[in-house]
């Protein structure tokens, strides 16, 4: 039985090495996805990327961790015959949530 199961959830989440690899998960997920993303929030998160997990990891612990709100990320479609642009309806969920969602799989 490996020590990382006798922990609680919140430790286990909060393991750096755990949240490294659910962020070069992440990384890697948006380099091969067909999809529009926040690439200046993707940039500032990985310029400040020890910061950022240690920041995510200590809320974790203190069991303070919140959600932060998705944002609507218009992303077009093909034009119409008429000529017409419309705007399919995408939402951009934050990257800390989405590390959080990588590890609670």
């Amino acid at each position: 039985m490996a020590l990382t199961t006798l922990m609680p959830l919140e430790q286990r989440l909060a393991i750096p090495e755990n949240l490294y690899w659910a962020w070069l998960k992440y990384r890697r997920h948006l380099q091969y996805g067909d999809f529009w993303f926040d690439e200046a929030e993707v940039a500032r998160f990985e310029a400040n990327l020890k910061h950022e997990l240690e920041a995510i990891s200590d809320q974790f612990k203190k069991l303070r961790y919140r959600n932060s709100a998705i944002r609507p990320l218009p992303h077009p479609k093909q034009p119409e015959a008429e000529g017409q642009q419309s705007v399919r309806q995408a939402f951009w969920v934050p990257i800390r949530d989405r590390i959080l969602g990588i590890l609670l799989r």
